[in-house]
């Protein structure tokens, strides 16, 4: 029942300070925060994450699918945010909450 439980929450509202927010806090902030913006590109807000750096908007709202940040966040090999050996990789729970 747990694992049905856990399943279905994913499906419901997600709310971006309460669970998205603290997350990119934890695993991005250092890199694409207020005080540091690696590839010009932020993640301290939605407007900044909509908006994107250097390459395009990393957030496609709707369509997390074809979200610059999605692919990354589950790239396995060197692209993969945050970098091997940098941080540990977001968790599959982690990363259905941001998909969702």
């Amino acid at each position: 029942m747990a694992l049905a439980a856990s399943a279905t929450t994913v499906a419901e509202t997600v709310d971006y300070a309460k669970q998205i927010k603290p997350i990119l806090s934890a695993r991005c902030y250092s890199c694409h925060g207020a005080l540091k913006q690696k590839s010009k590109f932020r993640t301290d807000s939605v407007k900044s994450l909509t908006a994107g750096g250097d390459s395009e908007s990393a957030v496609e709202p709707g369509k997390s699918d074809e979200s610059l940040l999605i692919e990354r966040i589950m790239e396995e090999g060197p692209g993969r945010m945050p970098p091997p050996g940098d941080r540990e990789a977001l968790s599959a729970d982690q990363i259905r909450l941001i998909k969702a």
